[in-house]
């Protein structure tokens, strides 16, 4: 899966995710925003897997972009 279709796929089931939950709307920018912080919270456990760490960065890019 490449690092832009990974973005969507996480922006998407964090949409999904918690609107299916309790009905309560999560917009598309805080659903961006929760995909970012589970990044970040991966980059975080990968500083020494330099092949993983820059494929999880790349996705963070791609999130930040869409």
């Amino acid at each position: 899966m490449t690092a832009k279709e990974k973005a969507e796929e996480l922006i998407d089931r964090m949409w999904l995710s918690s609107n299916a939950q309790d009905g309560a709307w999560m917009d598309s920018e805080l659903a961006k925003q929760c995909s970012l912080i589970a990044v970040d919270e991966i980059l975080k456990v990968l500083p020494d897997i330099q092949e993983l760490w820059d494929y999880w960065a790349e996705v963070k890019s791609e999130i930040e972009k869409l």
